[in-house]
């Protein structure tokens, strides 16, 4: 699936295998070339630990807000 959603993401499990979401780009300063990132929790960490941390926000609000890397313009 391909979307540009926001609430797209909302039932995306991250700590989910099954269920990946990739980020893509194109990096200006590397000639234009298109960059693929898989959006996933940092290795070792737990569900719970994930939620302290992004304050039990959603993916979608996480997009909206910029803090997924290269998801938006501005958040580069």
């Amino acid at each position: 699936m391909t979307t540009h959603h926001p609430s797209a993401l909302d039932g995306l499990d991250l700590f989910n295998d099954d269920h990946r979401v990739f980020v893509v780009w194109r990096d200006e300063s590397a000639g234009g070339v298109t960059k693929i990132t898989r959006l996933k929790p940092p290795k070792g960490m737990t569900r719970e630990a994930w939620i302290v941390e992004k304050h039990g926000q959603r993916l979608s609000t996480l997009l909206l807000d910029g803090q997924i890397p290269h998801a938006l313009a501005a958040s580069e």
